[in-house]
């Protein structure tokens, strides 16, 4: 891969340890081939150099002395040990094959996976790398921010890469050393026969790249046509009778003919089998194929030549081989330039300086008291959109905000801001008074806890998922505060209670009960800054009250507690709501007060909480 694209990719990462057997067994396959058309001429060659009799089960025949396919490979009869016998040499040959073939399939068999492996582990590589940049990008540019272009390169780029490696893999260098050794095989039997070939196949490509070129230029024009004639089409048919006020009715039929008959052209000419069953391109392969036919037959039955028939099938299909491994080639050349976008924007994602979040001279407080208030703040993700804009508002202990947007990606954007993820592009963000640029961003997070509808849950006890990082504290009773936030009960019911071993994908629970796990760690670990995400999930009400007693719980701790909320019961206990819109704030205030006040809040009410619409879904 020496563009300089890939080059720049693959330094981002640690090419696999195992790309050497794609390289040995993709060559060894490549050299297999000219070997096995070679074998199968010496053979050929042994069936037709005699008669062979069987009388009285005993073969009679004049083995030659040499086999010879080409200049340059030749085989001694005494080699073969045959004594003599045309049948003993034709085993022998045959067992040659068989090897030979036994090789070629094993060649073919672990190149094949080689290249598979190899290009899985440069995904791989390259998913581990940019899981590890965007942790390192998240304080300069949010998870919001990037989630839109780590989508793109997850789920679009990096399988693009994967597939044009796999097949690059595949055809380099077993079809490049295949294609040598074969033109150099059909050059050795008859250099011109095979010079004439190429410039044969090289007419044909230019022929076809010509033909390829005018089709993809024509297409746009066509599918224009069709489009204009359908939309003709249905537009007579919806006006014809009304049409026959301004002129004859007879004129709208001929128009609507001369429509149909232009949609139809246009659909054919689209539907064609492509430039290879085009017209132009089977007569002009079939006349010089039946040209170098006639050439070799006139080579092979002149009296002077020494070609035999092995030697003329070795010669056209070692060509036609050759030919058809170049075609794969390019076929893969292409697949890996058309991935070359997809590869740029990796290597220029993975390039990105790191931002300094070295703690030297930042303020490491040790509790936010007080509030913190974001002051026109605007933020924008790695494309440079905007995905928060002019955002004033406050956040005080001992009251429940409670977050409602428009798109979830702009709530989760206003949670990474409190949390420090993401450097706005202008305003500013205050801790008890104090310019967040000015904190330890670790020392924030160290202050703050985060909690979902999957906990979230992490490998190991219960036991351990409440206390998180940190040493266990003999004075804090884990099943008094969990009976606090209502999920003792669910704890209880587990095999070994608080000693139950769980892990990030547990179904033992049930979303709300995770969901307090995550509330009953924050009240452990007596954060100062709570944001949760309540579970979409529609409950019953009385654990859907449950869960809001819980979220109380931390209200009544002096916390400062920020919900992005998926529930109307949790909207009415808030203190403050934040309503987002379009990406700015479109109103502040209490449940009833937004209802009188903001459009767009009711009709996100309406939207997500009408028992008509719910009834309907």
């Amino acid at each position: 891969m020496h563009s300089r694209v890939w080059q720049r990719l693959v330094r981002q990462i640690k090419m696999p340890e195992h790309q050497w057997a794609v390289w040995i067994f993709g060559t060894l396959a490549g050299v297999l081939i000219p070997i096995l058309l070679v074998l199968g001429g010496w053979l050929i060659q042994l069936l037709l150099a005699g008669q062979v009799s069987m009388p009285q089960g005993k073969s009679v025949s004049n083995l030659p002395e040499q086999l010879s396919v080409g200049r340059f490979f030749t085989l001694n009869s005494s080699w073969l040990n045959a004594g003599g016998s045309i049948l003993r040499g034709v085993l022998g040959i045959v067992v040659l094959l068989v090897i030979v073939i036994a090789l070629e399939c094993i060649a073919l068999l672990t190149s094949y996976r080689a290249a598979l492996h190899t290009s899985l582990e440069i995904t791989v590589e390259l998913q581990r790398k940019l899981f590890g940049k965007s942790g390192a990008l998240a304080m300069e540019q949010g998870l919001s921010g990037q989630q839109d272009a780590m989508q793109e390169m997850l789920f679009v780029h990096v399988p693009t890469i994967r597939e044009s490696m796999s097949q690059w893999f595949r055809v380099l260098p077993r079809h490049i050393i295949q294609a040598i050794l074969l033109l150099l095989l059909a050059a050795s039997i008859h250099l011109w026969i095979t010079l004439l070939a190429l410039i044969c196949t090289v007419f044909v490509w230019v022929l076809f790249s010509s033909l390829e070129s005018t089709r993809r230029k024509r297409r746009p024009v066509l599918f224009e046509r069709a489009r204009a004639a359908s939309e003709q089409l249905s537009y007579l048919c919806n006006t014809a009778p009304l049409l026959a006020f301004v002129h004859d009715q007879e004129d709208t039929k001929l128009s609507y003919e001369a429509h149909l008959n232009s949609y139809r052209t246009a659909q054919l000419q689209l539907a064609d089998g492509g430039t290879w069953k085009s017209p132009v391109m089977l007569s002009t392969s079939a006349a010089l194929c039946a040209f170098l036919m006639i050439v070799v037959s006139i080579r092979f039955l002149d009296e002077s030549s020494s070609l035999h028939f092995g030697e003329i099938l070795v010669l056209c299909s070692s060509i036609t081989l050759a030919v058809a491994s170049v075609q794969r080639f390019h076929r893969a050349y292409r697949r890996y330039k058309t991935a070359e976008p997809a590869a740029e924007r990796i290597a220029s994602y993975l390039e990105q300086a790191t931002p300094d979040v070295s703690q030297e001279n930042r303020i490491v407080p040790t509790k936010i008291s007080q509030s913190i208030v974001l002051d026109h703040v605007t933020i924008k993700n790695s494309s440079g959109q905007k995905l928060l804009e002019d955002i004033s508002t406050s956040i005080r202990p001992g009251q429940l905000t409670a977050v409602v947007a428009s798109q979830s990606v702009q709530a989760s954007a206003f949670a990474e801001l409190i949390f420090g993820f993401g450097r706005p592009a202008s305003g500013r963000i205050l801790v008890d008074g104090v310019d967040s640029t000015d904190l330890d961003p670790s020392a924030i997070r160290n202050l703050s806890l985060w909690a979902t509808a999957r906990g979230p849950l992490v490998h190991g006890t219960v036991e351990d998922n409440l206390w998180s990082v940190g040493s266990p504290d003999a004075t804090v009773d884990l099943m008094s505060i969990a009976k606090r936030m209502h999920v003792s009960d669910a704890i209880l019911n587990l095999p070994d209670g608080l000693a139950t071993l769980v892990t990030p994908d547990e179904d033992r629970l049930l979303p709300d009960a995770l969901f307090r796990i995550g509330l009953a760690r924050a009240l452990v670990k007596k954060r100062s800054l709570i944001v949760a995400q309540e579970p979409s999930v529609r409950v019953k009400s009385t654990t859907e009250s449950e869960t809001l007693n819980s979220i109380l719980q931390l209200k009544s701790e002096s916390t400062l507690l920020v919900v992005l909320t998926q529930r109307l019961s949790t909207l009415r206990a808030a203190d403050q709501i934040i309503v987002i819109h379009e990406h700015k704030v479109a109103g502040i205030g209490n449940h009833a007060q937004l209802l009188e006040q903001s459009e767009i809040y009711r009709h996100l009410n309406y939207m997500q909480f009408s028992p008509f619409l719910e009834s309907k879904q």
